[in-house]
This record gives C-alpha cells, sequence and structure tokens, in this order.
C-alpha cells in the first residue's frame, strides 16, 4: 500500500486565490538567477515565447554579482506575469525553495538560468499531466553543447503513466532511471514539489541537487506520467559546476550518497537489500564521476590527498565492496576504459598512483581498436599511461604494476 499522503490533484487552471482574490496560474515558472548575465535573456525569452501562456514566471536573483539582476527587473517591467525576487547568495537549492514559496501556479517546473525550452515545453507537459492526471510528469531533453550544437537526445524508456508503488516493485538501478538527473523537463504538482523541498532543504551538498531534488519529488508522487518528446535544452558549459574540476569533489559526491541514503530510507517502501542495489549503482556512478573529475586536473598538486581520500571515502568503500574482480588475487587487472572505469580500475590507480609508482597499459590488440595507441597523463610524479583515441569505449587493457 503507498505511504504517499494523498495530493490534492486539482488540474483546472483561472482559479481564484481566496486570500487575494485574484486568478492564479496554472503553472510557475521558476528560474534561480546567478551568474548567468550572458544567456539569461535567450533564457526568459523561450519562456515568454511558449505556445501556453497561463503561466507565471519567477526569477530568483540568488546575489548575483553581475548583471543578471538587472536584466530580471528590466524584463518584469515589460510583462506582468513575471515577478522577481532578489536574496543574499545561498545557492540554487536555497533559490528553488525561495521560488517555491512564493509559487501560486496548481503545477510547478524549473529552469536554470542558462538553459532554454522549445516553444511547446509548457503545453505539451501540461497537456500530458492533465491526460493522465499525474503528479510528476518527465518529459525528454537536448544535451546542447555551448557553439548551440545538438550532442544528443535523452528521452525516457518508459512511455505512458504509472503508480510510483508499481514502479518502486518493479526492477530498476536507479532512481533516476525514471526521474533523470535534471529538472528543466520535469513538471511538478506544486504540493509534490513543495515536499521535495523539505526533504532536501537542509542537505548540505554542492553537486547533483537536481538530482536529489527529483529523486525526492519521484518517492512523493502517487502517480508520474512520461513524454518522450525532448523540451529542454540543457546546456554543457565547461565552466559549470558539473564540469569545472572542485576540490572539493570527493565530499560533494559522499554527502550526495549520504543524502539518496537517507531520502530512501525514509520513505520506507523498498526492502534493505532492495536499497543496498539501488545504493550500490549510486556509488558507483559517483565514483566513475569523481575518477573522471580527477583524471581532468593533471596538475593539481594536492592530487595524492584527493586519491587518498577518495579511497578512504565510505561511498568507495561500499562500491568496492560489491566488485568482485577485487576478490581475484592476481597482479594483472581487466579493466573497461571509455565512459566509465571499473571500481577496481579505479582502485588500482588510485593506490598505485598514491605510492608513486607508475602504470603499464597495454591493449589487448583485438581488431578494430589500434593496439597499442597510448598517451601519457601526468599526476604528480606519476606517470598514468590511457589510450589517445577518445573513440575506444570497450577495449580491454591489461593493467600491472610496474616495479
Amino acid at each position: 500500500m503507498s505511504k504517499v499522503s494523498k495530493i490534492n490533484r486539482q488540474t483546472e487552471g483561472g482559479l481564484t486565490n481566496p486570500v487575494t482574490m485574484e486568478r492564479t496560474p496554472k503553472v510557475s515558472v521558476i528560474v534561480p538567477v546567478y551568474k548567468v548575465e550572458k544567456y539569461l535573456s535567450e533564457c526568459i525569452d523561450s519562456i515568454l515565447a511558449q505556445t501556453f501562456k497561463d503561466f507565471e514566471l519567477i526569477l530568483i536573483d540568488d546575489g548575483s554579482p553581475d548583471n543578471s539582476g538587472k536584466i530580471c527587473d528590466d524584463y518584469a517591467k515589460k510583462d506582468s506575469r513575471i515577478r522577481v525576487f532578489h536574496k543574499e547568495n545561498g545557492g540554487v537549492v536555497f533559490a528553488r525553495m525561495e521560488g517555491l514559496s512564493q509559487a501560486t501556479g496548481t503545477f510547478v517546473i524549473f529552469l536554470d538560468g542558462d538553459d532554454t525550452w522549445t516553444r511547446t515545453a509548457l503545453s505539451g507537459l501540461v497537456a500530458v499531466a492533465e491526460e493522465s492526471d499525474a503528479d510528476f510528469i518527465r518529459g525528454g531533453f537536448f544535451y546542447e553543447s555551448e557553439d548551440g550544437k545538438i550532442r544528443s537526445v535523452v528521452s525516457p524508456d518508459l512511455r505512458g503513466s504509472f503508480e510510483v508503488d508499481e514502479l518502486l516493485s518493479r526492477p530498476f538501478k536507479t532512481i533516476f532511471d525514471y526521474t533523470a538527473m535534471c529538472v528543466g523537463g520535469n513538471l511538478y504538482r506544486r504540493e509534490v514539489a513543495c515536499r521535495a523541498a523539505e526533504d532536501v532543504g537542509n542537505v548540505r551538498i554542492n553537486h547533483s541537487e537536481d538530482g536529489l531534488f527529483a529523486a525526492a519529488a519521484f518517492l512523493h508522487s502517487p502517480k508520474i506520467a512520461f513524454s518522450r518528446d525532448p523540451f529542454y535544452y540543457y546546456l554543457q558549459r565547461n565552466g559549470s559546476a558539473l564540469h569545472r574540476f572542485n576540490p572539493q569533489v570527493v565530499e560533494a559526491m559522499e554527502g550526495f550518497c549520504n543524502a539518496m541514503e537517507e531520502i530512501l530510507k525514509k520513505d520506507g517502501r523498498i526492502s534493505e537489500l532492495r536499497m543496498e542495489e539501488i545504493l550500490s549503482e549510486h556509488r558507483f556512478s559517483a565514483c566513475a564521476y569523481t575518477w573522471k573529475m580527477l583524471f581532468s586536473a593533471p596538475g593539481y598538486p594536492q592530487m595524492h590527498e584527493l586519491l587518498y581520500k577518495l579511497r578512504k571515502s565510505r561511498f568507495f568503500i561500499e562500491a568496492k565492496k560489491k566488485s568482485m574482480l577485487m576478490k581475484m588475487k592476481r597482479r594483472s587487472l581487466f579493466v573497461l576504459i571509455g565512459n566509465t572505469l571499473t571500481i577496481d580500475g579505479i582502485y588500482m590507480l588510485t593506490k598505485v598512483a598514491e605510492t608513486g609508482k607508475s602504470l603499464l597499459t597495454m591493449t589487448s590488440g583485438k581488431k578494430g581498436y589500434g593496439g597499442g595507441a597510448i598517451a601519457c597523463l601526468p599526476i604528480s610524479q606519476n606517470m598514468l599511461l590511457f589510450p589517445r583515441r577518445r573513440d575506444v569505449v570497450s577495449t580491454e587493457f591489461v593493467i600491472r604494476e610496474v616495479a
């Protein structure tokens, strides 16, 4: 039986606020704004150009030191649907919470100030909400590079609407199989978003806030619907928090994994064994992301300390316990190099690099992979060898410690 309390599923637009006697919008669009003056106008323009018009736009200036706040004020003078709130910088989570406290719509949706929508984003998502009577509507999105090129299109595997209890009873790897890691393509019933904000509001993390919020909202939703149409352009900026090297990346991933564990345990619908399987997948992902960040900054002077922290972190230790290869006492180790490394590969790389020794990599010589193509990556005084070709996704490598 569902442990999610009843949600008010009022979906009709044009309701009247009993306090102010003013008409309330169907959708509240909330945009946290911080140091995005280069992109903000395009973001707001994409919202105002929506074919669906029954919305309010809430812009939260999170103490931005650039001209973003002024841009918000200028737009508010031109369109009565726009409300602007200026606050001291507190981070994207608290900016969204401030937006939620001001929202009056039946549904809410978030958009970052450097992202944009297609013209039919709101009409498409609202149509799915009205047809399905769902509380969480997930749409697809485009990965967009800074040069305006579409790198890929991501759409949910599922189609239609489902009770969340039913989805939780199915085999799945992570909550993000259902919710995605970004929020710009998700429409939430306002009560659901407020409950999710309560769950994540006191969590002190500086990474993956979007994914954590979406996971909490999913667990608070009695019903979720999926649209495979992409509505949201998710800009991949080199200087964004997701792609910028962060010396606190280990702590950030530790905080994210702990927060996810707390949210799942609080929900209480998932068995202990199943929860451990789900958390293991999140920990594997956290390990891979952390290694990717460390790999992006080979010249960082405290790299040894970061490698040590990674190997001693709880999420890494728990992930390593689940790895079968580490139970095999061999001097050689097979590792998949591509989008991610196996947990055992990361362990060996951090272990050997920490001791100041070097690694020798040799391609397996499989047909079509160009055996022997290697390049050097220095990490402090160590020399790690990796494949030069970026298109190699699943080549097997034998890694041996060199005396």
